[in-house]
């Protein structure tokens, strides 16, 4: 089985997406950390990460391995980049501002399907991103796409950060959060747009565990 849950940056989609894996029983595949694995390769490479070519050129000569694993009594999506465990150095501003422009190029998205579609044709899955129900997983069973207020995804995004222990202000998530909405929107390669199938839900005003019920409630009436 594959949920997919797709919107902009900050709409609340990681958060929701692990619990509704939680509530499921289900794995959760983390589609932004796989981009964010290579796009801090890149960085550690200092290649040009608006050059195609270049950018391929490091992911065909670097390993990545994702993994589900067991971390303070919880599923944990792990990323490796050649056998170092990175799923933290992923999260930074750094790699947050360099994302959008690795995730553009087409051929490097058609690349990077293999590893999700690795995980999940070995596991049932929840997933996260901006294409999955549109490019990744169009045959997924359930489809749906999240939004909420620029400014309340924005909020959202720096509390996150800044929980994690990373330093960064509220100007600098917002204008990152308007960058990656144009940059997500624009692309050429599976820019962010809804399944047509896809179930809408607005989060501006909702909790995440009001969201993850709302999806658990339409996965269990069509699991039926």
């Amino acid at each position: 089985m594959i949920v997919t849950i797709d919107g902009p940056a900050g709409a609340g989609k990681s958060t929701v997406a692990r619990l509704v894996a939680e509530m499921l029983g289900i794995s959760y595949l983390d589609s932004g950390a796989i981009y964010r694995t290579l796009t801090l390769a890149c960085l550690e490479r200092k290649v040009d990460i608006e050059n195609e070519e270049e950018v391929l050129e490091v992911l065909e000569s670097i390993n990545l391995e994702f993994k589900e694993e067991n971390r303070k009594g919880r599923k944990f999506f792990a990323c490796y980049l050649n056998g170092r465990d990175v799923s933290e150095e992923i999260r930074t501003s750094e790699v947050s501002e360099a994302v959008s422009v690795v995730a553009k190029h087409k051929k490097v998205r058609e690349k990077m399907l293999y590893y999700q579609h690795k995980f999940a044709h070995e596991h049932d899955v929840v997933c996260d991103g901006r294409d999955m129900g549109s490019f990744v997983f169009k045959d997924a069973e359930f489809k749906f796409f999240l939004t909420a207020h620029p400014s309340v995804r924005a909020e959202r995004r720096y509390r996150e950060l800044i929980e994690k222990g990373i330093k960064t202000t509220l100007e600098e998530v917002k204008e990152n959060i308007i960058f990656r909405d144009t940059t997500d929107s624009n692309r050429d390669a599976s820019p962010l747009v809804a399944a047509p199938d896809a179930i809408w839900i607005d989060t501006t005003e909702l909790k995440p565990e009001e969201v993850a019920e709302t999806i658990v409630s339409f996965v269990r009436k069509g699991m039926k």
